[in-house]
């Protein structure tokens, strides 16, 4: 697998973060030493993600409706 070093202590935005190829795009900027936020990202599959993912920490917003949650 190719490395990224040029990731580490960047911030990266990735959309569709939560399932599939995004999921494993955000796992390989946290091990690059990145920090990747996830766009649009439903609470069970937010869940699901930080079940088996030591390296997810961060703060989750949900913007619904106008308003700011986290």
């Amino acid at each position: 697998m190719a490395g990224y070093p040029e990731l580490a202590g960047r911030t990266v935005v990735v959309t569709g973060g939560s399932r599939g190829i995004g999921a494993g795009v955000v796992g390989a900027i946290a091990a690059e030493g990145g920090t990747a936020m996830s766009v649009r990202m439903p609470a069970e599959d937010r869940e699901r993600l930080a079940d088996g993912a030591s390296w997810l920490s961060g703060i989750t917003l949900d913007v619904a409706g106008g308003r700011i949650t986290g």
